[in-house]
C-alpha cells in the first residue's frame, strides 16, 4: 500500500464513468477516503461489493449553487475531474450539450474551489483529440491545438480554461491529455479493441471500419489510472501547475497491426 494515499481525502468528479470506476477502485485499495460526484441517481453497478467503502453524491455539475453547497461542506486534498461528454459521434449531434459538459462543468468546479478556502490539487482529464491533424507522432505537448470537430474543440476549451485558472489565480491544477484507453469495464463496445475481441470470440470475421493504415495510440486502463495518480501525487511541485501532460504509449500502431496482434493473442 502506498502511504501517500492512505486516509487522504479524494474527490472524483464523474465517478460513475469508465475511468471514474477504475480510479475509485484503485484509490480504495490504497486506503484513500473517496467521495464520488456524478449526475446519475445511483452508483455504477460495477461498484458491486464496494458501495459502503466510499461516499457517493448525485449532483449535476451544471448546477453551480448545488455543487457549491456540497464542496463548501467538505474539504478534499485531491480532486480528479473525469467527467464530460465522451461520445464523439453524439457530440456532433448535440453541440450545446457537449459544450456544457466539456467546458461549463470545469468552470463551475474550479470556480467553486476558488471561492472556497480550500483548493485541492486538481487533475483535469483532457483528450489527445484536441490536437487534430499533426505531422509529428507522438504529438508533443507544445503542438498547436488543431482540432476542428465539436468534441475536440470543446475538450480543447476545457483544457485551456483549466490552465488559465492555474496561471491566473495560482491554483494547483494540472491537465492529463489522455489517448485511447482500453480494458477493464470499457463501456464503448464499438471501439476498436473491444469490438475486435467480441467479434473473434463470436467466431465472426472482424471487419475493419475505416482506414486500416491509420496510426493510433492505445493505453491499458491501469496504465492511464497509474499516470493520473502519479501526476496528482507530484502536484506539491508548483512547476506542474497549469501544465498539460500527454498520456501516450511510446509508439503508435496501425489499426491493421492492432487487429493482427489481437488475432495472434486469441490464437485465431
Amino acid at each position: 500500500m502506498d502511504n501517500f494515499w492512505f486516509s487522504r481525502s479524494v474527490l472524483v468528479i464523474g465517478g460513475n464513468g469508465y475511468l471514474g470506476v477504475e480510479i475509485i477502485q484503485k484509490l480504495l485499495q490504497e486506503g484513500a477516503v473517496v467521495t464520488s460526484v456524478d449526475r446519475d441517481k445511483a452508483r455504477n453497478p460495477n461498484f458491486q461489493g464496494t458501495e459502503k467503502d466510499f461516499g457517493y453524491v448525485s449532483q449535476d455539475l451544471l448546477d453551480f449553487h448545488g455543487l457549491n453547497k456540497i464542496l463548501q461542506k467538505n474539504k478534499f486534498k485531491i480532486c480528479f475531474y473525469l467527467a464530460g461528454f465522451s461520445n464523439i459521434a453524439k457530440a456532433r449531434e448535440n453541440p450545446l450539450e457537449t459544450f456544457a459538459a466539456n467546458v461549463q462543468t470545469i468552470c463551475n468546479l474550479l470556480e467553486t474551489f476558488r471561492r472556497s478556502d480550500n483548493f485541492p490539487h486538481t487533475v483535469v482529464a483532457s483528450s489527445n483529440h484536441i490536437y487534430g491533424k499533426q505531422f509529428k507522432y507522438p504529438t508533443p505537448e507544445g503542438a498547436p491545438l488543431n482540432s476542428n470537430d465539436i468534441y475536440g474543440v470543446t475538450k480543447g476549451c476545457g483544457d485551456m480554461l483549466a490552465r488559465a485558472y492555474a496561471t491566473t489565480y495560482n491554483v494547483p491544477v494540472s491537465i492529463a491529455r489522455i489517448t485511447n484507453t482500453y480494458g477493464g469495464h470499457e463501456p464503448f463496445k464499438n471501439h476498436l479493441i473491444p469490438y475486435m475481441i467480441s467479434e473473434v470470440r463470436k467466431e465472426v470475421a472482424p471487419i475493419i471500419k475505416g482506414n486500416s493504415n491509420a496510426m493510433k495510440g492505445f493505453l491499458y486502463v491501469k496504465d492511464t489510472i497509474n499516470g493520473l495518480m502519479l501526476l496528482a501525487k507530484n502536484m506539491e511541485r508548483k512547476e506542474l501547475w497549469g501544465e498539460a501532460f500527454n498520456f501516450f504509449p511510446d509508439h503508435n500502431m496501425s489499426v491493421l497491426d492492432i487487429v493482427k496482434a489481437i488475432l495472434k493473442v486469441m490464437n485465431r
